[in-house]
C-alpha cells in the first residue's frame, strides 16, 4: 500500500532521528545537494526517508531559495564547500525560460558541465511538468517555440543531452501518472512557493531517491519471482499445465506481467525463480504453453522445491555471485513475503496486490531497478550466465585447473581507459562491491580528469573465451607518488574470478611501474561489509604489510605471474 504524504512525513522524522544515532554508520553515506527554484523544506525529509530504505545515509545541503544559478556559478558558494557527490536540480515549468528551446537547453547543459568540472559530482535534474491549463486548447502542442510545444521540445533536448553522469528525472511522466490537476496546486505556489502538491512531492521524492541510489550503486540486480498466481493464474501442481490461466480476462494480466519482466531482462536485470513446486512441474508450462512470454532460457537461476524460500534466495545469490541485498522478490502470497522480510531483511520485497492487473504498475512504482546507465554488458548479462553453464561443464571434464584455464582459449583486450568505454567504466566503479579494494564511487568528470593527468595510470580489461564474451570487466588506476606507483582503485566483475585476469592486471601494472622507474608498488585495502573477497589480494601477489591497510612490493624483486590469457603481448612469466 502506498503511504500518503502525511504518513511519509511521520516516517521521515523517525528516520532523521535514526540517522543521527550510532546505527547510521552501517549505511552507505552519500552527499546530496538540492538546488531549488521553489521551497525544498518539505521535500528533503522524504528524499532522506526513501534513500534510507535503499541503504543510503544521505547528508543533504539545501541551497537558499531560488539561488540555484548563483550557487553553481560562484566557485566560493556553500554548495562547493559541501562537496556534493550528487546535485539535484528541483525546478518546475516556471524555470523553463523563453526563446528558442535549443538555447534554453544549452543553458542547462552549461550548468551541468560547470558542476561536473568544479565539484566532480553527478547531476540529477527533473524535466518540466507541463501545467494542466492550455490557453490555446488542443492547438497548444503545435506552437513550436511557445507554450506546450516548446516545453515538449525542451524536455526532449534535455533527455538527448543528458549523459556522462547526468540523469533526468521524468517529472512530466510522473505528473501524468498522478494526474496534472493533482500534481499542480496553485494554492501552495501562491502561499509558500511550493511548486507541487503534497501528493506530488511524495512521488517525486521516491523517484529522486531511486536515481540517487542508482548513482550510488544501490539498485537491485536480480528479480526473483514466484510462479503460481504470479507468472500464471492457478497452481500448476493442482490445475495441471493445461489448466493454467494465460489468456482471456483472467489470464492476460499474467502475460502482461511476463512482458514487463522480459523488458527488465532485456535491459540487464537478471531473472530467477523461487517456487514451491516439483521441478518438472514448475518448468513444464515454459515448455508447453505457447502463451508464455518468458522461457526457461530467460532465467539465470531456477529454484523449485519445498524448502523455505529464504534458503532458495541464498542459493540464487550464491549462484549468481551477488549479495542477497542485490535481490528483489515478488510473490502473491503474503505469508511468503512476510517470511522473506523476517529471515532476509536485505531483500527488497514487493507487495503484490490481490488483482493481478495491478502487478505491473506495483512493481514499476517500486523503482527497484533504476539504471544510472545501460551498457552493452548489461543487455548481454543473462547470456553470460548461459555461457557460464558451458564453462562449468568444461571445468568438470578438465583434469586440473591449468588444463581447464588453457582449454578456455581466453583472450583479453587490456589498455588505458578509452573515451568510448567511459560510460561502462563509471558504471563498473559504481556497481562493483565484492572485488573492489577501496569501493570508491566516481563520476564521469572524475574519470575524465584522470585521463588528462600524466601521473595517473589507467587500465581497463575486456575478457572473452571460446564460450562467449564477458565484456569490459576490470578497471585499475594507480598514481605516481614519491617514486612509487600507488594503486588507487582495483575492481573486477565477480563473473571472471578464478580466470587469472587479476594476475594479468598485476603483470601490466608491474610493467608500467618498471617503465616509469618506480621503486615500489603500493596498494591499499579498505574493508567494507562486502569486499572480504579481496582482503588477501595484495599478499597473494607478493606484497608485504606496510602499516594498517597498506601493502608494498619492491619493483626490482617482483616477478610476473603466469597466466593463461592471450592479450597479444609476450608472457612475461615465461
Amino acid at each position: 500500500m502506498t503511504m500518503t504524504y502525511t504518513e511519509q512525513a511521520a516516517a521521515a522524522r523517525k528516520v532523521d532521528a535514526l540517522l543521527a544515532g550510532p546505527d547510521a554508520g552501517t549505511l552507505q553515506p552519500w552527499r546530496l545537494a538540492v538546488l531549488g527554484s521553489s521551497t525544498t523544506a518539505q521535500l528533503m525529509p522524504l528524499v532522506r526517508l526513501h534513500a534510507y530504505r535503499r541503504g543510503l545515509r544521505l547528508q543533504t545541503y539545501e541551497a537558499p531559495f531560488g539561488l540555484y544559478r548563483q550557487e553553481v556559478l560562484d566557485p566560493a558558494s556553500a554548495l562547493y564547500a559541501f562537496k556534493p557527490q550528487t546535485v539535484l536540480f528541483f525546478v518546475d515549468h516556471r524555470d523553463a525560460g523563453a526563446g528558442p528551446a535549443e538555447a534554453e537547453a544549452q543553458g542547462w547543459e552549461s550548468l551541468w558541465a560547470l558542476l561536473k568540472e568544479r565539484a566532480g559530482c553527478s547531476v540529477v535534474m527533473n524535466n518540466f511538468a507541463a501545467p494542466a491549463e492550455r490557453a490555446w486548447g488542443n492547438l497548444e502542442g503545435a506552437r513550436a517555440e511557445q507554450g506546450l510545444g516548446r516545453l515538449r521540445r525542451l524536455n526532449s533536448l534535455l533527455a538527448e543531452r543528458a549523459s556522462g553522469g547526468v540523469l533526468i528525472l521524468d517529472a512530466e511522466h510522473l505528473s501524468g501518472v498522478v494526474g496534472k490537476e493533482r500534481w499542480h496546486d496553485a494554492r501552495f505556489w501562491h502561499h509558500s512557493r511550493q511548486a507541487m502538491s503534497f501528493e506530488a512531492l511524495a512521488r517525486y521524492a521516491a523517484e529522486a531517491a531511486a536515481l540517487v541510489a542508482a548513482l550510488a550503486g544501490r539498485s537491485k540486480k536480480v528479480l526473483v519471482t514466484d510462479l503460481d498466481n504470479t507468472l500464471w493464474g492457478g497452481i500448476v501442481g493442482e490445475d495441471g499445465t493445461a489448466g493454467l490461466k494465460l489468456d482471456g480476462p483472467e489470464g492476460e494480466p499474467f502475460v502482461e506481467f511476463q512482458k514487463y519482466l522480459k523488458g527488465l531482462k532485456e535491459r540487464g536485470v537478471l531473472l530467477a525463480v523461487a517456487s514451491k513446486n516439483d521441478l518438472a512441474a514448475a518448468q513444464e508450462p515454459f515448455k508447453s504453453r505457447p502463451e508464455m512470454v518468458l522461457k526457461l532460457s530467460d532465467f539465470s537461476a531456477f529454484e523449485a522445491g519445498w524448502g523455505p524460500k529464504p534458503d532458495a534466495l541464498k542459493r540464487i545469490a550464491a549462484k549468481l555471485n551477488v549479495g542477497v541485498d542485490a535481490l528483489a522478490f515478488v510473490d502473491d502470497t503474503a505469508m511468503e513475503r512476510d517470511g522473506m522480510r523476517a529471515f532476509l531483511p536485505e531483500v527488497a520485497v514487493v507487495d503484490l496486490p490481490e488483482d493481478p492487473s495491478e502487478y505491473v504498475r506495483t512493481l514499476d512504482a517500486a523503482r527497484l531497478f533504476e539504471p544510472a546507465s545501460v551498457s552493452a554488458e548489461d543487455a548481454a548479462r543473462a547470456a553470460h550466465f548461459a555461457a557460464e553453464a558451458a564453462r562449468e561443464a568444461h571445468k568438470a571434464a578438465a583434469a586440473d585447473l591449468p588444463t581447464f584455464l588453457k582449454g578456455l582459449g581466453m583472450r583479453a583486450e587490456a589498455g588505458p581507459f578509452r573515451e568510448a568505454d567511459l560510460e561502462r567504466v563509471v558504471q563498473l566503479y559504481n556497481k562493483t562491491n565484492q572485488f573492489n579494494v577501496l569501493t570508491r564511487r566516481v563520476t564521469d568528470a572524475q574519470v575524465r580528469g584522470w585521463l588528462k593527468d600524466p601521473a595517473v595510470f589507467t587500465l581497463q580489461a575486456r575478457l572473452s573465451d571460446r564460450h562467449g564474451d564477458y565484456g569490459l570487466v576490470a578497471c585499475l588506476t594507480a598514481r605516481a607518488k614519491g617514486g612509487d606507483l600507488a594503486v588507487e582503485d582495483w575492481l573486477m566483475s565477480c563473473r571472471v574470478l578464478g580466470r587469472g585476469l587479476e594476475q594479468l592486471c598485476f603483470n601490466l601494472l608491474l610493467a608500467e611501474a618498471r617503465r616509469r622507474g618506480s621503486a615500489a608498488l603500493v596498494g591499499r585495502f579498505e574493508a567494507t561489509p562486502k569486499n572480504g573477497l579481496v582482503q588477501d589480494l595484495y599478499p597473494s601477489l607478493g606484497f608485504s604489510a606496510d602499516g594498517a591497510g597498506t601493502w608494498r612490493l619492491s619493483v626490482a624483486a617482483a616477478k610476473p605471474k603466469e597466466v593463461y590469457i592471450d592479450d597479444g603481448r609476450p608472457d612475461p612469466a615465461r
